[in-house]
């Protein structure tokens, strides 16, 4: 996703694409790290199952807070999020966790039969 960001800005140029998308790498292995904590995290605290997927929306959250303290922009490194990006971004993040949910709820499953 990342690699086809820096694709679409800067028009197919694929020195800057590349050279952005290893820039930026550790921010997304950071991301990723939060994601699986907050996560791990809400799994262990929140058991019953209705309120299991309010899990999936933690991070979701995480960012929104840090896009409003902000003042609606969020810069990291030399990269400003305009808010389709913080859209897409929120989208994929959503779609990742409910999608690992649910692999998490059938490996329970098959490991209780």
């Amino acid at each position: 996703m990342l690699f086809l960001a820096f694709n679409e800005k800067e028009n197919g140029d694929m020195n800057v694409v590349v050279f952005g998308t290893f820039l930026y790498l550790p921010y997304i292995f950071i991301l990723t790290a939060l994601n699986l904590l907050l996560i791990t995290l809400g799994l262990k605290w929140i058991t019953k199952k209705p309120f299991v997927w309010l899990t999936t929306i933690f991070t979701s959250i995480v960012l929104t807070i840090w896009s409003l303290l902000s003042g609606g922009q969020i810069t990291i490194r030399y990269w400003t999020l305009a808010l389709s990006e913080f859209v897409k971004l929120n989208i994929v993040i959503l779609t990742l966790n409910i999608l690992t949910l649910i692999w998490l709820i059938r490996e329970k499953k098959s490991e209780i039969n």
